[in-house]
C-alpha cells in the first residue's frame, strides 16, 4: 500500500523483492531500496552498482536481479547477471549481507557465468532465477550463444557458509536442462524452501512445458560441507493439471498500444515441508475469458502441487472481468 521506487528508465522494469519480519528490500533492474513494511523508507543505494562495484569489472552492465531472505541464517541474498563486450563477458553477480540488516556491509561475489563448470563456453547467461534452501543456493540461468540464440538451461549450486563467511566460493554446474519428453527445459524455477534443517533434503525446481502440463523437476543432493559427495538428479515429471494458454496483450485507456503481459514461464516457486506433508506452490501467466466478459484477458493461474505424488491438490485463476492481471 506504499510506492515504492519509481520508473527507471528500463523497459520492463524487472522488479523484485525479499521479505523478512519487518523490512522490504526491492529492486527494478539495477536500483535498490529498503522500506519498512509501514513504508517508511531505510535506505537506497545509488544503484546495484553500487553494491558490486568492488568486483565488478568496467564496461559490464548488470541486469535482470533477483533479491530473497533467506530465513534459515537470517541473512539477505542479491543476484544478478552482468554482460560486457569487446570482448564477449559473462557474470553471476552474488551479494549477501553480513548480518540481518540489509542496509548494512555485504559480501559480493563474481562469478564467470560463461563456464559449464570449468569447460569455457562461448554462452552467456540470461535471466537467473535464485532459489535457497537450509544448505545451498539455487540459480538457473537461460544461456546464449554470444551473437546467437539460446543453448540450453542450467543450474549453479552455492554452498552458503563460504557465501556467508567471505570465503573463495565454489559451485557445481548442472547444464543442459531437459524435459521430460527430451525437449530443452526454459526459465527453470528453483524454489525457496521452507522447512527444517538437518539431513539432507533434495532442492526443487520446476518448469512449465508448452502447452498443457507442469514439470515438477529434480533435486540435487548431498553437498553438504561444500563437497559434491554425490550429485543425484531426480527424474522430471510431469504433472497433471488443466490446460494453459498465451494471455492476450493488456488494452490501456487513451491509446490502441497494448501493454505486454508476458508468456506462460513460471515466475517464482516455493517449496514447503510441514508436518510430514510437502507441497510446491509456483503460478505463471494464462488467458481466460470470463462469464459474462465480451473478450479473454489475463489472469493468474497458481498451482499446489504434492511432491510426492506429482499431482496438483488445487489450482485456480485469479483476475476479475474486464481487468488484466
Amino acid at each position: 500500500s506504499f510506492e515504492g521506487i519509481r520508473a527507471t528508465g528500463w523497459q520492463p522494469p524487472d522488479c523484485c523483492l525479499g521479505v523478512d519480519a519487518d523490512e522490504v528490500l526491492l529492486g527494478a533492474n539495477v536500483e535498490l531500496a529498503g522500506y519498512r513494511k509501514n513504508g517508511v523508507q531505510r535506505f537506497r543505494w545509488p544503484n546495484m552498482t553500487t553494491l558490486f562495484r568492488n568486483v565488478l569489472p568496467a564496461n559490464v552492465g548488470l541486469f535482470d536481479p533477483r533479491i530473497v531472505y533467506d530465513h534459515y541464517a537470517k541473512r539477505w541474498c542479491a543476484v544478478a547477471a552482468a554482460r560486457g563486450s569487446n570482448p564477449n563477458r559473462s557474470y553471476l553477480m552474488i551479494g549477501v549481507s553480513r548480518t540481518a540488516d540489509a542496509g548494512g556491509a555485504w559480501f559480493v561475489y563474481r562469478l564467470d557465468a560463461t563456464r559449464d563448470g570449468n569447460n569455457p563456453t562461448g554462452n552467456w547467461a540470461d535471466y537467473p532465477m535464485l532459489g535457497f534452501d537450509h544448505q545451498c543456493f539455487y540459480i538457473v540461468s537461460n544461456m546464449f550463444q554470444f551473437g546467437g540464440g539460446f543453448r540450453y538451461g542450467k543450474l549453479r549450486i552455492l554452498y552458503k557458509p563460504q557465501l556467508y563467511n567471505g570465503q573463495p566460493v565454489t559451485w557445481y554446474d548442472f547444464w543442459n536442462l531437459k524435459n521430460p519428453d527430451g525437449s530443452q527445459a526454459f526459465t527453470v524455477q528453483p524454489c525457496g524452501h521452507f522447512q527444517g534443517p538437518g539431513g539432507d533434503p533434495p532442492a526443487y525446481m520446476v518448469n512449465a512445458l508448452w502447452p498443457k502440463t507442469v514439470i515438477a523437476t529434480a533435486a540435487v543432493r548431498n553437498l553438504l560441507g561444500g563437497e559434491e559427495a554425490m550429485a543425484r538428479a531426480r527424474k522430471p515429471e510431469i504433472v497433471a493439471d488443466g490446460a494453459y494458454d498465451l494471455p492476450p496483450d493488456a488494452q490501456q485507456k487513451g491509446t490502441g498500444v497494448r501493454l505486454e503481459t508476458n508468456d506462460t514461464r513460471l515466475l517464482n516457486a516455493m517449496f514447503q515441508y510441514v508436518g510430514g506433508t510437502r507441497r510446491l506452490w509456483t503460478c505463471h501467466t494464462s488467458k481466460i475469458t470470463w462469464r459474462g466478459d465480451s473478450e479473454a484477458r489475463s489472469c493468474v493461474q497458481w498451482y499446489e502441487i504434492d511432491v510426492p505424488t506429482a499431482k496438483v491438490v488445487q489450482q485456480n485463476k485469479y483476475g476479475a472481468k474486464g481487468y488484466y492481471y
